[in-house]
């Protein structure tokens, strides 16, 4: 089971939806 990319998209996904509020 990969459950390391999935947590790694969702650490991406986190990243990314924090500097979309950074902005």
């Amino acid at each position: 089971v990969p459950l390391d990319v999935d947590d790694e998209s969702h650490h991406m996904t986190e990243a990314y939806r924090t500097t979309l509020t950074e902005l």
